[in-house]
């Protein structure tokens, strides 16, 4: 009798663990602020969102601390943005995270670069020679919001999935974030078509997307080697290069260098403009966008 009473208790706690929400709701924990603004959009008050990397962070480079795999330990999904963006630090913290639930093949692990069409700068090349190089492609795909929108739609399907309860509730939520997105996206495209092919310097390749979106013409980036800060020698190869023309505006992140792009954005006579990867902890995803064009229309006025 009481080895059947433990096998029913141990049915039902599997059948919780597999079938979607708690009392309490779903836990989501998602890596980067930009796709965690879009879970917690589509949530609503189903569950709660746990954002693991900061606005001030470079996604790149998390350290995987102790008190991040306790809050995967308790996951019921992971939403990661994939691509290797956070190849040096998740799979640390999900093998601490001692979660089934949430390891790779589960329902509850949810790479989200699978809604992309067509990754950039896949190389045809995979060496540690060429520097910080991401064999898939470049991850940053967020940054157009063409791709955030493909992205909303796999986060409101896995949801469904894991708690169908709350399918309506995720519908509607979906619903009302695409229909402000694409009013928002046909805005920003109007505004930005007065600099369409305008060329680009960057210092590292987070904005191809944006570039590709945009219309912008990217002409090359500071680091001579990805993930290699550049040298004197490069920034004087970048003057030498650039001094008489053939770009129009150099674009970096806030964690770049900002005081070597000033000196270069000096002695070639060109604007600069820091440019915000990942939303403010008291904006979104679309704020964000906002913030870049409005940069950009600043800048290349």
């Amino acid at each position: 009798m009481r080895g059947m009473l433990a096998s029913m208790v141990m049915v039902a706690v599997l059948s919780v663990a597999t079938t979607g929400a708690n009392a309490e709701g779903l836990t989501i924990v998602v890596t980067t602020p930009d796709i965690g603004d879009l879970s917690k959009r589509i949530v609503g008050s189903r569950g709660e969102v746990i954002v693991l990397a900061s606005p001030t962070q470079d996604p790149h480079f998390l350290d995987p601390q102790p008190g991040l795999m306790v809050e995967l330990n308790r996951a019921d999904l992971l939403v990661y943005n994939g691509l290797e963006l956070e190849v040096g630090w998740l799979p640390t913290l999900l093998t601490g995270s001692a979660n089934a639930k949430i390891q790779s093949g589960q329902r509850g692990h949810l790479n989200c670069s699978v809604a992309i069409e067509g990754a950039l700068e896949v190389p045809e090349v995979n060496s540690r020679e060429l520097g910080d190089v991401h064999p898939l492609g470049n991850p940053h795909y967020m940054l157009s919001p063409k791709n955030a929108r493909r992205v909303a739609r796999v986060i409101a399907g896995r949801l469904i999935e894991l708690d169908p309860d709350g399918a309506t509730e995720y519908g509607a939520q979906l619903k009302s974030l695409l229909i402000e997105l694409d009013e928002k996206t046909k805005a920003w495209e109007e505004r930005l078509a007065p600099f369409k092919g305008k060329r680009v310097l960057t210092y590292h390749r987070d904005w191809s997307y944006l570039a590709q979106w945009a219309g912008l013409v990217l002409v090359g980036e500071l680091e001579s080697v990805p993930g290699i800060p550049p040298d004197p020698s490069r920034l004087a190869e970048l003057v030498l290069q650039y001094k008489n023309g053939g770009v129009e505006l150099i674009l970096l992140a806030r964690w770049d260098d900002k005081k070597l792009c000033a000196e270069l954005s000096e002695q070639i006579s060109v604007p600069s403009f820091v440019g915000t990867t990942q939303p403010a902890s008291d904006k979104g995803y679309i704020d964000m966008i906002e913030g870049l064009v409005s940069g950009l229309e600043d800048a290349l006025k």
